[in-house]
């Protein structure tokens, strides 16, 4: 959704502004003034450009999301920042550890989902086979006098545990996760789900 159409949206469902039926700061706002400027200081008015005017102002925009559009609204906006806040954090981080696993020899894996009796399983399947040469010459190298062999793991990520374990050379993913998300992500994601969460 483009931002345009939110501030149309707003005015279709705010239509106007009676100014005596909200509190005394109201007068702290943009508002009295645009309505005097249109001849009725009284009632303003309120299309698309009124909107964005009002908006641009902080004073004016804390107002309207609090007392003129219902606290629904304006906790819709704070629920719908926080979302985006955390999706966009949770989104990096999922870049940042696939990217590492990528340099760890394990590969780019792909999303898949299954449909078993109507449910729905969505997997992130890896490709191991380039790793798994590696892991599985680490893991002789390293277990030479031992009694463990590989048939003593039921499955891939035991094997490589038991192998960083005993080995030297192989190491453990180490990332670097940022405490805040890009602001640029934030903002998308805001732009692609605002109107699920408006209430006005």
């Amino acid at each position: 959704m483009k931002i345009s159409d939110y501030f149309v949206y707003v005015a279709e469902n705010l239509k106007e502004i009676v100014l005596s039926e909200y509190s005394d700061d109201i007068y702290g706002t943009i508002i009295p003034e645009l309505s005097e400027s249109f001849g009725d200081d009284k009632v303003l008015k309120v299309d698309k450009e009124i909107v964005v005017r009002m908006f641009k102002d902080e004073t004016t925009f804390n107002f309207i999301s609090k007392e003129v559009l219902t606290k629904d609204f304006y906790y819709s906006l704070r629920q719908c920042h926080s979302n985006s806040y955390n999706g966009a954090l949770v989104n990096e981080w999922e870049k940042s550890v696939f990217k590492e696993l990528e340099s760890f020899g394990v590969g780019k894996g792909v999303w898949s989902t299954r449909h078993p009796k109507g449910k729905n399983y969505t997997t992130y399947k890896i490709d191991i086979t380039d790793n798994f040469n590696r892991i599985l010459s680490h893991f002789l190298e390293s277990h030479i006098g031992y009694n463990s062999t590989i048939y003593d793991f039921n499955n891939y990520f035991n094997l490589v545990e038991e192998t960083e374990n005993y080995s030297d050379d192989i190491e453990c993913l180490e990332l670097r996760l940022s405490d805040y998300p890009d602001h640029r992500n934030v903002d998308k994601y805001i732009n692609e789900s605002i109107f699920d969460y408006l209430d006005f």
